[in-house]
């Protein structure tokens, strides 16, 4: 298991502290409000299985190796094999990498934390403590995108009990009132949350779609697949993070081996190189 050991780990850890405590806020609030109705056990469940899939999204992230090129193996430059991807063939070039002592592909860079040259890096996170490469960008899409859900849940059952809070009680977020500080701590990590994890993943998103070097892989993947269905533009960029080309259920799981459905050819092209014997 990959793990990367070094102060960003309490950045980490504040994060999920803020998290999973308002997780837990917000089910108490649930508890207090709707007590063991129906509702109240349903959307309580609800909170549990989205904080499950934020929470395995995030450990993923973290535990899986970004994509560092192995110390010490030898290395074949790729080419091009379509016109459209010669427009991009500067990004399958091999480059010196001093801190590294070897040639790698253009599309690497160095992160010193992780201390190897990453595949597609796109930066190192310190809320993962770890770089976000070919090897977890998957991950760590899904992660914002579980975040993003978990908040805006959290968001909507804390305004609904406001809302519809009963006559016979003190609504607020004062002390004693429903659903009181608890609730106001809900609000204000969700929302916060909510709002950078949204903007991030939109980012992420814009960058797939715009990225040259996103467009040259899919366009040598395409001539090496001729007899298979290509999905839109997005699907294509997105599908080789998320190892395979097209939408499937899996993409919605997160996990370590993310690449098991592709061909060693498939590989080589994404990875933009070839491992010596």
């Amino acid at each position: 298991m990959w793990f990367v050991w070094n102060a960003g780990l309490a950045v980490t850890a504040m994060g999920l502290t803020c998290m999973v405590s308002s997780v837990f806020a917000c089910i108490y609030n649930m508890s207090q409000w709707l007590g063991a109705s129906v509702p109240g056990l349903f959307f309580q469940c609800l909170l549990l299985a989205s904080s499950w899939w934020t929470l395995a999204s995030h450990w993923f992230t973290m535990t899986t190796n970004p994509g560092t090129i192995p110390k010490g193996i030898r290395i074949s430059q790729l080419t091009a094999t379509n016109e459209e991807a010669q427009d991009a063939v500067k990004h399958v070039e091999l480059v010196y990498c001093e801190r590294c002592d070897a040639d790698h592909p253009k599309r690497s860079e160095h992160c010193d934390t992780c201390q190897g040259c990453v595949v597609l890096m796109d930066h190192h996170c310190p809320w993962v403590n770890n770089c976000i490469g070919i090897g977890n960008a998957k991950n760590f899409i899904l992660m914002l995108l579980y975040v993003v859900v978990l908040c805006a849940l959290m968001v909507v059952l804390t305004v609904a009990q406001l809302w519809l809070c009963a006559s016979s009680t003190v609504c607020g977020l004062k002390e004693g009132s429903s659903p009181g500080r608890v609730g106001m701590w809900v609000l204000a990590v969700s929302s916060l949350f909510m709002v950078l994890c949204g903007l991030m993943l939109a980012m992420e998103m814009f960058s797939i779609a715009e990225d040259e070097i996103y467009g040259a892989i899919a366009s040598e993947l395409s001539s090496l697949q001729e007899s298979r269905e290509h999905g839109s533009k997005l699907s294509r960029r997105l599908g080789i993070l998320f190892g395979s080309d097209a939408f499937g259920w899996h993409w919605l799981v997160p996990g370590r081996d993310v690449h098991l459905r592709r061909r060693e050819e498939e590989m080589d092209i994404i990875l933009g190189y070839h491992e010596r014997d």
